[in-house]
């Protein structure tokens, strides 16, 4: 009988699963347990960010219905099983709640032989030098003993040592999902698409939202620059604009207000055939971005950086830094952006025609190939002429 594995549960933020621990996770599988029985546990319809052999389970409804922050929780740097920050007596249930989940797995799935948990600190399969699952600020006070023991290792947040992981692929729709998108929304193989994620933060920094009014001019913009193509406005109920049938805009195709078990595939699918998405930054943009769709997004300045650097693909991106940037200053980069990153293409108010993705992959090594030709050519001339 195979060893059986548990990678999570996963609680936390969308993007961050994407970019560090379903990489990990990816990694861990491939490397060491691609002979056992793998399990990785996470939110309904998050398949796609995982091995297809790997075994996925969606985190129960009486676990989700909580409804609880994914910022800063269970997998963003806990430390000793509680959050980083100082509130922890407020966060007390939380962790009961996910150790709950935790037992709820091992009872369906389980026994396991081993559990790879996010919130715990567990010795890294791949180094026992490393210890992850946590991030120690200097100043703490640890007295668990065990712990202590441990600190004289490294300890390591999972996303400080994955630039050196190669599990980060393009991700990619299934089948199904292509499917799905296709008859529930009656698409054509002459379609073009322009994906937009009308974010809206509730409870936690709502002055980062860019307002339904601005999103409204943004729409009406793309669909005046870009007639040939269809607006795809993508995001998640509790986070988005336009969950109230009564505002969504007429035309404009809903990819919001559909099923969690398939949110995610149906997404891949649309972006897998759009020419761009757009947005205010977020983790959701960061899977734009793993799927190869180029992205326009805006955001602080402060953020960029890390933006670039979790864009694993290389895929082009347009960071405009600022946090409510004017509505014709986004249009305005958009059309920079895509005269500079496409073929084909015509003014703002032209129909654009066959827009193809641009491979800076291919870019580069044609670039690599000319200017090792180039010198072939210069060194045969010297030779030439000393002779």
């Amino acid at each position: 009988m195979k060893k059986k594995i548990l990678l999570g549960p996963f609680v936390g933020e969308f993007g961050w699963e994407y970019s560090f621990f379903s990489g990990y996770a990816n990694e861990i599988y491939m490397r060491l347990f691609s002979e056992f029985e793998v399990h990785v546990a996470s939110y309904a319809g998050r398949k796609n960010f995982y091995d297809e052999n790997i075994i996925f389970h969606s985190h129960p409804d009486w676990f989700t219905d909580l409804n609880l922050s994914q910022h800063g929780y269970i997998a963003d740097n806990w430390v000793d099983l509680w959050p980083k920050n100082s509130n922890l007596e407020g966060h007390k249930d939380i962790m009961n709640r996910y150790l709950e989940l935790k037992r709820y797995y091992e009872n369906a799935f389980g026994p396991f032989d081993k559990i790879l948990s996010p919130a715990e600190l567990f010795e890294c399969p791949l180094n026992s030098n490393h210890v992850y699952g946590t991030y120690l600020p200097s100043l703490i006070y640890i007295k668990n003993k065990k712990l202590n023991q441990l600190l004289t290792r490294y300890i390591y947040p999972i996303y400080l040592r994955l630039e050196s992981f190669h599990s980060m692929k393009q991700l990619m729709p299934t089948n199904e999902g292509r499917t799905l998108f296709s008859k529930k929304y009656q698409i054509s193989e002459t379609d073009q698409f322009i994906c937009l994620f009308p974010r809206k933060r509730v409870g936690r920094r709502p002055e980062k939202n860019w307002g339904i009014d601005n999103y409204n001019s943004l729409i009406n913009g793309l669909s005046n620059y870009f007639p040939s193509h269809k607006i795809l406005l993508l995001g998640e109920p509790n986070g988005s604009c336009y969950v109230n049938s009564s505002d969504f805009p007429e035309k404009c195709l809903d990819l919001i207000n559909i099923d969690k078990s398939s949110r995610l595939d149906i997404h891949l699918a649309a972006l897998e055939r759009s020419t761009f998405a757009v947005g205010g930054l977020s983790g959701a943009l960061l899977i734009a971005l793993g799927s190869k769709t180029p992205v326009i997004e805006w955001g602080s300045s402060v953020h960029k950086p890390e933006t670039e650097r979790l864009n694993w693909l290389g895929t082009p991106l347009c960071y405009i830094e600022e946090i409510n940037p004017k509505v014709n200053y986004v249009l305005e980069c958009i059309n920079n952006f895509v005269e500079n990153n496409f073929h084909h293409h015509k003014t703002y108010s032209d129909t654009i025609h066959e827009i193809t993705h641009y491979d800076s992959k291919l870019e580069m090594i044609l670039r690599t190939c000319f200017y090792k030709f180039f010198k072939m050519v210069l060194l045969a001339r010297i030779y030439i002429r000393g002779r």
